[in-house]
């Protein structure tokens, strides 16, 4: 899990972690159906965290993969995950982003 959180934060962020870097903060149940029914995902998302100790304008991010990067509080997070319609967030991933937010709230 750690190898693989590495490697997707360098290629979607630029980033290079090493494993001592990540803190784990849990294990969340990925449930995803589609209005069509053919699809179904089931995941265990393994979390991990990192501080940050570069300046955000340093990273690239993958267009392919991130949208956009910015720094917000965890007020600002909250705001925004209470208003679906602003685009910060997939919608449907709702209770994955309270899940983070509530584990790093716990950790700090």
């Amino acid at each position: 899990m750690e190898t693989a959180a590495i490697r997707e934060t360098q290629e979607e962020l630029g980033l290079l972690l090493k494993p001592t870097d990540l803190i784990k903060i849990g294990v969340n149940k990925h449930l995803t159906a589609y209005a069509d029914g053919a699809i179904q995902d089931n995941e265990f998302h393994h979390v991990f965290i990192a501080e940050l100790k570069v300046d955000i304008t340093e990273l690239t991010a993958q267009e392919e993969e991130v949208e956009a990067l910015k720094l917000v509080s965890f007020s600002q997070f909250k705001l925004h995950l209470e208003n679906s319609t602003d685009n910060h967030f997939i919608p449907s991933n709702k209770a994955y982003y309270q899940f983070v937010l509530d584990k790093i709230k716990a950790q700090i």
